[in-house]
């Protein structure tokens, strides 16, 4: 489990994993129309933005009728929350498809501004929120209305985070009375190090895992 006093050290790390993110934004770009599948999302430009699992899980969502098991997933969603957001993509994409959905996005706090921004561009203020979470950190700010759903995309990237991101999944999950919930993750490997967790330690931590490929 992470270790509290490693908070500072896990942030920092965090932070400058999102530098990539934070340097393809340009601060006074206008927002374009981002097809997903038969869907889309207005969105803050990006230059030379890469398609990762967050874009890839979008695109699924806004397939009509080709990822049924991801309909079936969500279909008892009401409250979810993103862990590791970015720009937004993912959790604005399924607060979209699911109008029952209420969803609240996460991240450092210098990637909120942004996310918000692609709220207000796509008129989900209504249901979704942003708010900064560091991993590892107390969940106590969710306490009131524990979430039955996790969602986090392009976030298995470093070792050094893998006991936090698990610590959070189990603190959320402690909220609820059922001491369960359910975790969406859209994941693509890039080392051994993010294969042997996903594999050896998050999956066994897990019940009635299925995946949906693309």
């Amino acid at each position: 489990m992470a270790n509290p006093d490693n908070y500072t050290v896990q942030n920092r790390m965090l932070r400058e994993l999102h530098k990539e993110r934070l340097a393809r934004i340009e601060s006074h770009s206008k927002k374009a129309f981002v097809k997903y599948g038969d869907e889309g999302l207005w969105l803050k430009e990006l230059k030379g933005k890469a398609l990762g699992s967050g874009d890839k899980f979008a695109t699924m969502l806004g397939s009509h009728g080709r990822y049924e098991e991801l309909d079936h997933f969500f279909q008892s969603c009401v409250n979810g929350v993103e862990l590791g957001c970015g720009v937004g993509v993912a959790g604005l994409m399924l607060a979209k498809m699911k109008p029952e959905l209420r969803m609240t996005l996460t991240d450092l706090p210098e990637c909120i501004p942004l996310a918000k921004e692609n709220v207000d561009y796509n008129n989900l203020n209504d249901r979704v929120a942003v708010v900064p979470y560091s991993w590892g950190a107390p969940v106590d700010q969710f306490q009131a209305n524990p979430p039955d759903l996790i969602l986090a995309t392009d976030v298995l990237y470093h070792h050094h985070l893998f006991d936090s991101f698990l610590c959070s999944l189990e603190a959320f999950a402690a909220l609820r009375q059922d001491k369960s919930i359910k975790v969406a993750i859209a994941y693509q490997p890039r080392t051994g190090d993010d294969r042997n967790f996903v594999q050896n330690v998050l999956l066994p931590r897990l019940d009635n895992v299925s995946t949906v490929g693309v």
